[in-house]
Protein backbone atom coordinates (compact mmCIF):
# COMPACT_ATOMS: atom_id res chain seq x y z
CA UNK A 1 0.00 0.00 0.00
CA UNK A 2 2.56 2.45 -1.27
CA UNK A 3 2.26 5.37 -3.69
CA UNK A 4 1.88 4.28 -7.28
CA UNK A 5 0.62 0.78 -6.43
CA UNK A 6 -2.78 -0.02 -7.87
CA UNK A 7 -5.43 -1.16 -5.41
CA UNK A 8 -6.03 -4.23 -7.56
CA UNK A 9 -2.33 -5.15 -7.17
CA UNK A 10 -2.71 -5.17 -3.36
CA UNK A 11 -5.78 -7.36 -3.69
CA UNK A 12 -3.99 -9.71 -6.07
CA UNK A 13 -1.12 -10.04 -3.57
CA UNK A 14 -3.64 -11.32 -1.01
CA UNK A 15 -5.15 -13.74 -3.53
CA UNK A 16 -1.70 -15.05 -4.46
CA UNK A 17 -0.86 -15.57 -0.78
CA UNK A 18 -4.15 -17.39 -0.16
CA UNK A 19 -3.60 -19.65 -3.18
CA UNK A 20 -0.50 -21.05 -1.50
CA UNK A 21 -1.82 -21.01 2.07
CA UNK A 22 -5.16 -22.63 1.23
CA UNK A 23 -3.45 -25.34 -0.83
CA UNK A 24 -1.04 -26.01 2.06
CA UNK A 25 -4.03 -26.27 4.41
CA UNK A 26 -5.64 -28.67 1.92
CA UNK A 27 -8.73 -26.48 1.65
CA UNK A 28 -8.39 -26.02 -2.12
CA UNK A 29 -7.05 -28.06 -5.00
CA UNK A 30 -7.41 -25.45 -7.72
CA UNK A 31 -6.52 -21.73 -7.55
CA UNK A 32 -10.00 -20.82 -8.76
CA UNK A 33 -11.37 -22.04 -5.42
CA UNK A 34 -9.81 -19.14 -3.47
CA UNK A 35 -12.99 -17.11 -3.94
CA UNK A 36 -14.81 -19.65 -1.76
CA UNK A 37 -12.73 -18.42 1.21
CA UNK A 38 -11.87 -14.84 0.22
CA UNK A 39 -14.72 -12.93 -1.36
CA UNK A 40 -14.17 -9.24 -0.77
CA UNK A 41 -11.42 -6.77 -1.49
CA UNK A 42 -8.45 -6.15 0.78
CA UNK A 43 -9.00 -2.42 1.10
CA UNK A 44 -11.39 0.49 0.89
CA UNK A 45 -11.02 4.19 1.46
CA UNK A 46 -11.73 5.62 4.88
CA UNK A 47 -12.83 9.14 5.66
CA UNK A 48 -15.83 10.93 7.09
CA UNK A 49 -17.94 7.92 6.18
CA UNK A 50 -16.75 4.39 6.88
CA UNK A 51 -16.74 3.54 3.18
CA UNK A 52 -16.04 6.93 1.62
CA UNK A 53 -16.25 6.57 -2.14
CA UNK A 54 -12.89 6.61 -3.84
CA UNK A 55 -12.56 7.28 -7.54
CA UNK A 56 -8.81 6.64 -7.46
CA UNK A 57 -7.43 3.23 -8.24
CA UNK A 58 -3.82 3.97 -7.31
CA UNK A 59 -2.58 4.58 -3.78
CA UNK A 60 -1.43 8.16 -3.25
CA UNK A 61 0.27 9.87 -0.28
CA UNK A 62 -2.31 11.21 2.16
CA UNK A 63 -4.92 8.53 1.47
CA UNK A 64 -6.34 6.77 4.53
CA UNK A 65 -7.42 3.24 3.68
CA UNK A 66 -8.20 -0.03 5.35
CA UNK A 67 -6.20 -3.24 5.15
CA UNK A 68 -8.52 -6.16 5.86
CA UNK A 69 -7.70 -9.43 4.12
CA UNK A 70 -10.56 -11.56 5.45
CA UNK A 71 -10.61 -15.34 5.33
CA UNK A 72 -13.82 -17.31 5.80
CA UNK A 73 -14.04 -21.07 6.26
CA UNK A 74 -17.79 -21.76 6.21
CA UNK A 75 -17.39 -25.51 6.68
CA UNK A 76 -15.67 -24.80 10.01
CA UNK A 77 -18.04 -21.97 10.92
CA UNK A 78 -15.28 -19.39 11.22
CA UNK A 79 -14.33 -16.10 9.64
CA UNK A 80 -11.29 -13.96 10.35
CA UNK A 81 -10.95 -10.33 9.41
CA UNK A 82 -8.65 -7.95 11.25
CA UNK A 83 -8.93 -4.42 9.95
CA UNK A 84 -6.03 -2.01 10.13
CA UNK A 85 -6.35 1.61 9.10
CA UNK A 86 -3.37 2.78 7.08
CA UNK A 87 -2.05 6.18 6.02
CA UNK A 88 -0.32 6.05 2.64
CA UNK A 89 2.88 8.13 2.92
CA UNK A 90 5.67 9.00 0.51
CA UNK A 91 7.55 5.86 1.62
CA UNK A 92 6.32 3.24 4.10
CA UNK A 93 2.60 2.98 4.95
CA UNK A 94 1.79 4.11 8.48
CA UNK A 95 -0.33 1.77 10.63
CA UNK A 96 -2.85 4.03 12.39
CA UNK A 97 -4.20 1.34 14.69
CA UNK A 98 -1.03 0.98 16.76
CA UNK A 99 -0.85 -1.50 19.61
CA UNK A 100 -3.70 -3.99 19.42
CA UNK A 101 -4.37 -7.61 20.13
CA UNK A 102 -3.40 -9.95 17.30
CA UNK A 103 -2.36 -13.03 19.25
CA UNK A 104 -5.08 -15.72 19.37
CA UNK A 105 -4.60 -16.31 23.12
CA UNK A 106 -4.92 -12.57 23.86
CA UNK A 107 -8.07 -12.24 21.79
CA UNK A 108 -9.66 -15.31 23.39
CA UNK A 109 -8.79 -14.00 26.85
CA UNK A 110 -10.41 -10.66 26.03
CA UNK A 111 -13.50 -12.47 24.76
CA UNK A 112 -13.73 -14.44 28.01
CA UNK A 113 -12.89 -17.88 26.67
Amino acid sequence: MRPGVEMKQANQAVIDFYKKALRAAKLIRDDSEVSKYYYHGVSHSLGLDTHDPCDRTVYEPGMVITCEPGLYVAEEGIGIRLENDVLVTESEPEDLIGNRLLDVAEIEELMGR
